[in-house]
């Protein structure tokens, strides 16, 4: 060992270099060249023949995939040595950033990092909208692997999801990558109406919620809550297509703190609620007397009727 094609990675230990021996030859000197040069680079000026291996440690930096190890008898080096194989010497990728987890909006500008063992020059970045199953897109070609880092600028649009994870490669040799943690790109959503102030009175006509998104989300969920977003109580209880508007069906749920939230239904975390509080009010309606009632004398009773259109609080009162 090494055998042909081996990869041993830059910069690392403990790569064990064996041999068979003959006879009885004390010593051997370990030596090798790389890219067609002659064997003029030692890894150690002796070590007893009779361990067939030594423990290479603090590989070069520089990859290749043509290192040859020559092993040569200390007492006769002109006529006892062993070549190997050619053998590689690759590098190594780690991708640090993003963080697992981490939430990116679309338009936004995210730093990929990572480190990296071995001269290569270049590195391939590409994306996975699915936990890194296949990578469908490709962030840049060729970016300097020296630089560490590569600022993918205004992410598309297109690009929402919240199983994305980066494959950062090595430009020369598609064996030495690493992928990123998963974390979300998501998109943006904006309630427009109600946000704040409006008046919906229960038993009125249905009201129009409206919403605005940037980034490719095709459903999501709505919600309302009494309690200025303290607790939400479903609107729809199964996603709905994200047309940006609602027709909603005002309940019977009276308060002067309530909100609307809607949801990206593949990602609970991409979400917008109503900047302020709107009112949900209760309605009466007198059925008696009307207009067409006749006149009533001073002193005879009669009977004042109401309809209700929700269920008021207590203490309601009657002005004349």
């Amino acid at each position: 060992a090494p055998a042909a094609n081996t990869r041993w990675i830059a910069g690392s230990s403990g790569n064990a270099i064996t041999w068979g021996r003959t006879g009885s030859i004390a010593n051997v000197k370990i030596e090798y060249a790389v890219d067609g040069g002659l064997f003029t680079n030692v890894i150690t000026p002796s070590t007893n023949a009779a361990n067939q291996t030594f423990a290479w440690n603090n590989l070069p930096n520089h990859v290749s995939n043509s290192y040859i190890i020559k092993i040569t008898d200390l007492n006769d080096p002109n006529n006892v040595s062993a070549v190997s194989p050619s053998f590689k010497i690759v590098g190594s990728i780690a991708v640090t950033a993003p963080l697992a987890g981490a939430q990116i909006k679309v338009g936004q500008n995210l730093k990929i990092e990572w480190t990296a063992a071995g001269d290569f020059a270049n590195v391939r970045i590409e994306y996975s909208g699915n936990g890194g199953t296949s990578f469908d897109y490709q962030i840049i070609d060729l970016t300097s692997t020296a630089t560490l880092f590569y600022w993918w600028n205004n992410i598309p649009n297109d690009k929402v999801s919240p199983n994305v994870v980066l494959k950062v490669t090595d430009a020369n040799d598609i064996l030495t990558t690493d992928n990123s943690d998963p974390f979300k790109i998501q998109g943006i959503l904006d309630v427009l109406t109600p946000d704040g102030g409006e008046t919906l009175v229960v038993g009125g006509p249905d009201y129009g919620i409206t919403w605005s998104t940037t980034g490719n989300i095709a459903q999501v969920l709505l919600d309302y809550s009494t309690n200025s977003g303290v607790g939400w109580t479903p609107i729809t209880a199964t996603p709905i297509a994200n047309t940006g508007s609602k027709s909603w069906s005002v309940p019977d749920a009276i308060s002067d703190y309530c909100r609307v939230r809607v949801t990206d239904a593949n990602d609970p975390d991409a979400k917008a609620s109503s900047a302020g509080d709107f009112f949900i009010k209760g309605s009466l309606l007198i059925t008696s007397p009307t207009g067409s009632t006749g006149a009533w004398l001073v002193g005879t009773i009669h009977p004042i009727t109401w309809q209700v259109a929700s269920v008021l609080p207590t203490g309601l009162s009657l002005d004349t």
